[in-house]
């Protein structure tokens, strides 16, 4: 502003151009004088990320932008200076252990789930090994039992099926224990009858085969007692007949064989000797001596056997005839004289 001082001469002061408030600016041109500008472009700025303003009070000033409202749960606003706000999904990643599963649900936002396993084979053992991902290991389906055998099917799992212990031998006893499995032991094949061999078929089972007790040897008598078995006993060939000798043959059997007259001949001349079947040898007195004539004298040597011995019809009488007659005996007859 111009003016003159009586004293000082020409004063030039300085006009007073203040700014009405913090939004302007003033300035004194010469020639224009104060100039008054409103500085509120440029408190703009190049970050989009920013609100620009100016307060009469403060002057220029700059705040975030407040991001848009979220359309869901997954979506997270980012901004950077030189695009403003602008939308990335959110990070819902894990750590890598191949066992979870991670995503997002507009609702909840972001979701861990466990990774289903399931091969939907019942024989295996599904889990999830950490760093992994999932294993499959094979189910035990051994029940302990030997008696049974063990399966499994993708579709219904373990199976036991029990095993049929046939060893195709008629002659054992087929069982089985759940401890050690079949088993197969001898059956007994006794009927209690010593007369019968018991033997065993592995086809066809026990067998009770009568024994043969013939010994070939026709002097016994065979049989057999159910509870000795076979009895050979000597057989009696004995004919209750005094006059036989009686003994057995081990081919043709009992012999009974008269006995020869010398067997009950005493050597003696004097006694008839015979066999009577019941009483045996028997030596009677032989009277057969007799001849019937009373001229001799009738014995018996036993060396020699019967003796006939001529009496002696000696009368010692020269007087007569001594003679003897068969059946009167001695006869002394009288001597005739001849005249």
């Amino acid at each position: 502003m111009d003016s003159c001082d009586s004293t000082l001469g020409c004063l030039h002061k300085q006009m007073d151009c203040t700014a009405p408030d913090s939004c302007h600016s003033a300035h004194c041109d010469p020639k224009q004088g104060c100039i008054i500008t409103d500085i509120t472009k440029t408190c703009n700025g190049d970050d989009k990320c920013k609100e620009y303003g100016c307060n009469p009070l403060y002057g220029c000033w700059a705040k975030n932008l407040d991001p848009p409202s979220k359309g869901d749960a997954c979506t997270n606003y980012l901004c950077s200076p030189d695009r403003g706000y602008y939308t990335v999904k959110v990070d819902c990643s894990g750590p890598d252990s191949k066992c979870f599963n991670y995503g997002c649900d507009p609702v909840e936002g972001c979701t861990k789930t466990t990774v289903d396993c399931d091969d939907h084979d019942k024989c295996t053992q599904d889990a999830c090994e950490v760093g992994q991902g999932c294993t499959h290991s094979r189910i035990s389906c051994d029940d302990a039992n030997q008696c049974t055998t063990d399966t499994c099917d993708a579709h219904t799992g373990c199976h036991h099926e029990h095993i049929h212990c046939d060893d195709k031998d008629a002659c054992t006893a087929d069982s089985c224990n759940p401890s050690s499995g079949c088993s197969f032991v001898p059956i007994r094949c006794c009927d209690e009858n010593a007369c019968t061999k018991d033997s065993c078929d592995a086809e066809t089972g026990c067998h009770y085969t009568p024994l043969d007790c013939n010994d070939l040897d026709a002097c016994t008598v065979d049989r057999c007692d159910t509870n000795k078995g076979c009895v050979n006993e000597k057989m009696d060939c004995d004919d209750e007949n005094l006059c036989t000798q009686d003994w057995c043959d081990v081919k043709e059997g009992c012999k009974n064989v008269p006995y020869p007259q010398s067997y009950w001949d005493d050597h003696n001349f004097c006694t008839k000797d015979f066999c009577d079947p019941h009483r045996g040898v028997i030596h009677v007195d032989n009277h057969c001596c007799d001849d019937n004539s009373e001229c001799t004298v009738d014995k018996c040597d036993p060396l020699i056997g019967c003796l006939n011995i001529p009496i002696d019809c000696d009368d010692h009488d020269s007087s007569t005839v001594d003679s003897c007659d068969p059946k009167r005996g001695c006869v002394n007859t009288p001597r005739r004289h001849h005249s």
